[in-house]
């Protein structure tokens, strides 16, 4: 696990670099992700420990997610490739789900994520972010009773350690990565064509969480 934690931050230093256009920060954060990944699947190999989630099971789509501004942008960016009825389809659904996420706090929040298709599967699989992707639990009965993954503690602490040594390299290109709603986030990004730019010169463009979380 140290490995992939030294080979993210080697490879974000050299993609952030000293660039300031706003894709080629916005395409580092797959970096982040795709390690996220590595270290899920280097955890979930072992024969210490095992998992309970798999396709299909979709307890935890209904808890806030936080996002950081790239991985919105990152998503608003694959909404935008789709279909237009498609399109269509999420804003409806965004629009809804961030009117009904304003003041919620993490404890108070209980609604399906927009992106859940009727399937009960991820439409935005391939650029989940990265709470989605670090989110395992040993028992899907502790997800069902009280809506708290039983999560392995290894695991959970090496994607820690990923998502803040990623927020730390782009808060030292003077970038804004305080944590925001996914629904909001991505509407947001949707409905506002200059925001990304913005963002890439360093303004804070969405709204906190409720909890007024700073990173």
């Amino acid at each position: 696990m140290n490995k992939i934690l030294y080979k993210n931050k080697a490879s974000l230093k050299k993609k952030l670099g000293v660039s300031k256009n706003p894709r080629l920060l916005i395409h580092a954060i797959n970096d982040f992700e795709k390690n996220t990944d590595l270290l899920v699947s280097d955890r979930t190999s072992s024969k210490e420990v095992s998992f309970d989630c798999k396709k299909g099971c979709n307890i935890c789509c209904n808890l806030r997610v936080e996002v950081l501004p790239p991985e919105a942008f990152n998503i608003a960016t694959h909404i935008r490739s789709l279909p237009e009825n498609v399109q269509k389809d999420y804003l409806i659904k965004l629009k809804d789900h961030s009117e009904y996420a304003v003041g919620k706090k993490f404890v108070e929040y209980n609604k399906p994520c927009p992106f859940l298709t009727s399937e009960g599967s991820c439409g935005i699989y391939s650029v989940r972010p990265h709470k989605c992707r670090a989110y395992l639990s040993k028992s899907v009965s502790a997800c069902n009773s009280d809506r708290d993954a039983d999560e392995d503690q290894k695991l959970r602490m090496a994607t820690s350690q990923l998502a803040n040594d990623s927020v730390q390299i782009y808060k030292s290109k003077k970038l804004i990565m305080h944590p925001i709603e996914l629904g909001q986030g991505v509407l947001t990004t949707l409905e506002n064509k200059e925001i990304e730019t913005k963002w890439a010169k360093g303004e804070q463009v969405f709204e906190l969480l409720p909890e007024k979380i700073l990173l």
